[in-house]
């Protein structure tokens, strides 16, 4: 197919590569800050391969059965027309950024600003089979195949009350940080509901393995501690300082020798920036990790009006530590950039502040135990953390859609419990 520019207009065009947390919250606050009289100015462009945006950090209550798909998931059609941008549904092939193009499956768009937001995707780090034979939790479907996969091992069980785990697992889940424990505690939850007492499942096996010394290891100690004794009392079985070797239609090889059959492995040990699937120059991209360097601005230093936000760029804080990729990062990232592109549209220039990340703290969902860890590194429990669990969410999520979708899934759950006492 020969590949054709598509020009939108003859006004200045902000074109934006990827559209999760950084691209979404970026595209709101250019909206938010930028003028009526300036906004007939330019066309926002949004390219992304994906029709949907996620909200990732609840797909393990997905898994679980808590939540439904219209809880976690948006239209970006939808939210084109609603926040007013144009909306491209195609993977982005090349960035030219000589001629200031992007390239996509038969077109090229000109850009007068570009904000590159394309995230991360799985890093499996050469494991041989990890690709293969396990499965990841980033998208929809992957919380259906696990949950299909519960409810399979609930009905199993329960027709063989005394499985017991004997070296085994039923789940075991690779990588011990956030997602990771979440992933466990929300399987182990679904179990010991759905099961009942008609079945045994504080054995049925589910066991996540960390190769750092400690649980979440980008975790204060005492968070680590806490998560750990929580897992371990709940029947999780918990392997630190173990390190994959390789990965075969479910057995788990570790480097000590030994090997863990299990029904289902779970990928959540770590992501990996997805900069390098585009074609830009290698003098951009930092050797070691793979992203996108950026200096206080978030701008590509040596490149006019290029930016990268999120998981795929490389932010550093006052110290020169390099930011964490998650969610909080990137849409503080796409708030900052978008009032910056905001005033730059209006005066010209960008304001000389800037990007300094604010820790605010962080929820951790452990099945029905819920823990806020406060920007002192306190950690909070009980009721108020979960009824701080349920509200930083709420403000978070896409739309109204999603708020009133997830509040019915609440009510949903809770009935459900009621009925079974």
């Amino acid at each position: 197919m020969r590949a054709h520019t598509r020009t939108v207009s003859n006004r200045q065009s902000v074109v934006v590569v990827g559209f999760g947390f950084g691209g979404l919250s970026f595209v709101r606050s250019l909206r938010k800050h930028i003028s009526s009289r300036s906004s007939g100015n330019y066309d926002i462009i949004v390219i992304s391969k994906d029709d949907v945006i996620t909200f990732t950090p609840l797909l393990p209550l997905v898994s679980e059965g808590k939540l439904r798909t219209g809880s976690v998931t948006e239209s970006i059609s939808d939210m084109a027309d609603r926040l007013g941008f144009k909306f491209v549904h195609s993977p982005a092939r090349k960035i030219d950024l000589q001629n200031r193009r992007v390239i996509t499956d038969g077109d090229e768009i000109r850009f007068d600003h570009l904000i590159i937001a394309t995230g991360s995707t799985e890093n499996y780090y050469g494991i041989p089979g990890a690709r293969q034979n396990s499965l990841p939790l980033r998208r929809v479907r992957d919380a259906r195949i696990i949950q299909s996969e519960k409810d399979g091992l609930v009905a199993s069980c329960c027709d063989s009350p005394d499985t017991q785990f004997s070296g085994n697992a039923s789940f075991v889940i690779v990588g011990g940080g956030l997602s990771g424990v979440e992933t466990a505690m929300s399987l182990k939850n679904a179990l010991r509901v759905e099961g009942g007492n008609s079945c045994r499942f504080r054995d049925n096996g589910i066991c996540i393995i960390e190769a750092a010394e400690r649980l979440v290891p980008k975790e204060p100690e005492i968070v680590s501690e806490e998560v750990e004794k929580y897992l371990v009392h709940s029947g999780i079985r918990v392997m630190t300082k173990t390190k994959v070797s390789s990965i075969d239609h479910g057995n788990v090889a570790l480097t000590d020798g030994t090997t863990i059959r299990a029904k289902e492995v779970i990928w959540t040990a770590g992501i990996r920036s997805n900069a390098t699937e585009l074609e830009i120059p290698d003098s951009v991209i930092d050797d070691r990790s793979g992203r996108i360097v950026v200096d206080h601005f978030l701008r590509i230093p040596g490149l006019r009006e290029v930016y990268a936000i999120g998981d795929c760029a490389l932010a550093k804080d006052r110290l020169g530590s390099p930011l964490q990729q998650n969610a909080s990062v990137a849409v503080q990232e796409g708030r900052y950039l978008g009032k910056q592109l905001a005033f730059l549209l209006r005066h010209g220039t960008i304001k000389k502040t800037r990007f300094d990340f604010r820790y605010f703290g962080h929820v951790l969902m452990l099945g029905n135990e819920n823990l806020f860890i406060s920007p002192g590194n306190g950690v909070i429990r009980g009721g108020l953390g979960r009824m701080i669990a349920f509200i930083v969410p709420m403000l978070d999520l896409f739309s109204w859609k999603n708020r009133e979708s997830l509040i019915m899934d609440k009510v949903r759950v809770v009935a459900h419990r009621r009925d079974a006492t």
